[in-house]
């Protein structure tokens, strides 16, 4: 930790002297607590986010051609572990018409999420892995990225290098952006996704990622948003195609004023027959909000009905 720290402020420094113009600094936190469940628990990361820790602390720092960010998570169900999750160096070239990053970056400039539940439609080309990537910006709204995952450990250099990942995003205004991406990995995941704009006051989201490391599992996503002036109504749609073929149905009304939302969920997913609702209040602050709610979820396999008070918290500077 006392070496990454060290990189951290030697770069900001380096940083500093390279960039001419005025620099920025932002932070941002985001995350959820239960204040309470079923069993009279509190945890900052309840059962349903799953092992990974939920709540984030991020500092950023950019210039005219070089910046930097890191994210640090804590609170892994309730956990007192914090972990630098990720961190990026990044320097711009040629009138910023390419773009180097490395460090262990979580990048997602290739994948669309959804509008509910924030689904990647397609994974990022780095999750927090060793590696670098090189960005290209040849025309307007187009964007070509490829890079390796690097491990710290010495490697085969035929191992490292054939572990690749490609991708392009391509936008045009007023009628959407479409993205796609390969990872050689482990898994030789391929995805591609695009958002479409153009159907004002309705908004589409379509997406498909695929594994092909023989699992034969592949994904189809389907997202929607249409607004009727303070209300917005949201339609979500996974499907996961293997041996077998499941789905999840996710729908949300929302009604928004200028300090404050309240809406509510409608989830069902068929591997596990739940079915469940999330019914909140959401507070604007300045820069982000607070969101108070309440979750109840049901199994018809007998199990026994949960529920939580998640407060959800988003604030950037």
């Amino acid at each position: 930790m006392r070496t990454r720290l060290l990189s951290l402020i030697c770069f900001f420094c380096l940083s500093a002297l390279i960039s001419a113009a005025p620099a920025t600094l932002g932070l941002w936190a985001r995350g959820n607590i239960s204040l309470y469940d079923q069993e009279g628990k509190v945890s900052t990361g309840p059962s349903w986010v799953g092992q990974g820790a939920y709540n984030e602390l991020g500092l950023s720092w950019a210039g005219t051609s070089s910046g930097w960010s890191a994210l640090a998570m804590y609170g892994a169900d309730g956990g007192p572990s914090a972990f630098l999750d990720s961190f990026r160096y990044y320097f711009r070239f040629l009138d910023k018409k390419l773009k180097l990053s490395f460090g262990k970056p979580r990048i997602d400039d290739y994948r669309i999420s959804s509008y509910i539940d924030d689904i990647g439609y397609g994974s990022r080309i780095f999750t927090g892995e060793h590696g670098f990537l090189l960005q290209a910006y040849p025309a307007p709204g187009l964007s070509l990225a490829g890079g390796f995952q690097v491990p710290l450990e010495t490697m085969n250099a035929a191992d490292v290098y054939d572990n690749f990942r490609l991708a392009a995003s391509y936008s045009i205004d007023k009628v959407g952006v479409f993205n796609a991406g390969y990872l050689n990995d482990i898994d030789r995941q391929a995805f591609f996704s695009t958002a479409l704009h153009f159907l004002d006051p309705v908004r589409l989201l379509l997406g498909y990622k695929g594994y092909f490391d023989g699992s034969g599992v592949q994904y189809a996503y389907g997202s929607a948003k249409a607004s009727a002036g303070s209300l917005n109504f949201y339609l979500d749609l996974l499907g996961r195609f293997s041996s077998d073929f499941r789905y999840e149905v996710t729908t949300l009304v929302s009604y928004s004023r200028p300090a404050f939302t309240v809406g509510s969920s409608l989830w069902w997913v068929s591997q596990t027959l739940k079915i469940g609702c999330t019914p909140y209040v959401s507070a604007k602050v300045p820069n982000g909000f607070v969101r108070l709610g309440y979750r109840w979820a049901y199994a018809f396999d007998g199990d026994l009905p949960t529920w939580s008070v998640p407060l959800t918290y988003e604030l950037s500077f």
